[in-house]
């Protein structure tokens, strides 16, 4: 009996000087919080095989994260690109309003692209109306402003990126496969074009920052999440930056789901040992709550080339060939069909309309080709805007040329300049049936230009 008491005395004292044992010293983020921010990554059609499958996971993904948003307050969501919201607006008319709500709360965001391209692949015009057919529309429609850009799963960064971006209304990116910049699995940097534009980029390695580098998952254990905190310390307190993290939750098709049992047990845990608690923010609040004049961040400037360059240009040489010829063509389209209506003083043939759904097909763009249902869909997307432009800059060109005044000697030849400035590139034709065999080309001042007769038979 004695020695059950005398265990018994033991297991209480113990108790007891357990109850009475001090917190562990506080963290520098005591203050602050840990973001967790909820977002699922698509390509247009990669995952599901089909883009119409893709959109369907979408769809219910949306539909998911409002019914979640109805029985939790504070639940967020995060979207990547507009072209799904443009999709869902269209065939879910019954949850518009209640979308827009959430916008307007704070509680939904969205990316300001119009798709997820390879920035370095596709044309700079294209790229620039990418950041024009998104930011547009979303301000358009919705009492907000798409203000971040993602480039989930993007391994390429054009060096003019931040211009365009900035230029959009855009300040804020997202960027995964990125430059290691150092052990740490997330971190913060300024990001500068060549013109001076900088946008605040918040990078990783990879696009969810749920595991940890020895394998555990954070969410849901506290020793691993404590140990992730601990390790930032250092870089933020010498770089000053405000004592807040992001845990961006963010895979392939991701259903969106509630944390809200993982965010409370972390947070009574968190409160005994002196660490941030825990929050659902959007990417852009957890941005905003880091960004400060203080902050010493590192300034990056320059690109990353495409690493994945050899799935999208040699294997699809033609879809990509249709592609950029589409975006010089409705480029050229817009310029000629402009000066036509001046010309003419009469903007009711500009072909606003089909100029519009060209270049949503032209742009209509992303960052994998692979399944065959996928190829189709862009081969058709791309074929059917380089067609209208071509259709578009026949029609303006026509109207203009008719209206030169050539004179009546010799065959008349009207050559147009797409671009901005003097050229001196060569320019093919067809010699006319019954034309003779000699024969010079004379300009508009009567210099003789120069020529040679090609025999395309050889």
């Amino acid at each position: 009996m004695r020695r059950i008491i005398s265990w018994t005395t033991l297991m209480l004292l113990g108790v007891v000087l357990g109850a009475a044992r001090p917190a562990l010293s506080q963290s520098y983020f005591k203050e602050g919080k840990i973001h967790l921010v909820l977002s699922s990554h698509h390509d247009l059609g990669f995952h599901k095989g089909s883009y119409e499958a893709e959109m369907r996971f979408v769809f219910a993904e949306i539909d998911r994260a409002l019914d979640l948003m109805k029985e939790d307050p504070e639940f967020t969501f995060a979207g990547e690109y507009t072209v799904w919201l443009m999709e869902y607006l269209a065939r879910r008319p019954a949850r518009v309003a209640e979308l827009k709500q959430r916008f307007k709360e704070g509680r939904m965001e969205w990316g300001a692209g119009y798709t997820m391209p390879y920035p370095s692949l596709i044309t700079s015009e294209q790229w620039a109306r990418q950041m024009y057919l998104g930011p547009r529309w979303f301000k358009r429609t919705f009492p907000a402003r798409a203000s971040i850009y993602f480039n989930t799963d993007v391994p390429a960064f054009g060096i003019q990126m931040p211009q365009i971006l900035r230029k959009s209304g855009v300040d804020k990116v997202f960027l995964s496969r990125s430059w290691n910049l150092g052990s740490v699995d997330t971190d913060h940097v300024n990001w500068i074009a060549p013109d001076g534009s900088e946008v605040f980029c918040y990078f990783m390695h990879h696009y969810g920052n749920d595991v940890g580098s020895h394998g555990k998952k954070r969410i849901g254990n506290n020793l691993a999440m404590a140990s992730w905190v601990r390790s930032l310390e250092t870089t933020h307190i010498a770089r000053k930056i405000p004592p807040h993290l992001v845990q961006f939750l963010c895979m392939d098709c991701r259903m969106p789901k509630s944390r809200r049992e993982s965010i409370d047990t972390w947070n009574a845990y968190a409160r005994y040992r002196g660490l941030p608690l825990m929050q659902y923010s959007t990417l852009g609040q957890a941005m905003d709550a880091v960004k400060t004049d203080q902050a010493k961040l590192k300034n990056l400037m320059g690109e990353w080339p495409n690493k994945w360059v050899y799935e999208a240009a040699p294997s699809n040489y033609e879809l990509i060939t249709d592609q950029r010829e589409s975006g010089r063509l409705l480029l050229a389209a817009e310029a000629f069909s402009t000066f036509r209506a001046l010309v003419e003083k009469d903007f009711g043939t500009y072909p606003t309309k089909a100029l519009d759904e060209a270049w949503k097909q032209s742009v209509f763009s992303c960052h994998g080709f692979a399944p065959r249902a996928v190829l189709k869909h862009y081969a058709e997307a791309y074929k059917g805007a380089r067609n209208t432009g071509r259709t578009l800059l026949s029609s303006a060109l026509g109207a203009i040329a008719c209206r030169v005044n050539t004179g009546s000697k010799g065959l008349p030849l009207v050559v147009f300049n797409t671009l901005g400035w003097n050229r001196t590139d060569m320019v093919e034709m067809k010699i006319p049936a019954g034309s003779p065999e000699v024969f010079a080309i004379v300009d508009s001042q009567g210099k003789t230009v120069p020529t040679k007769k090609a025999d395309r038979a050889a």
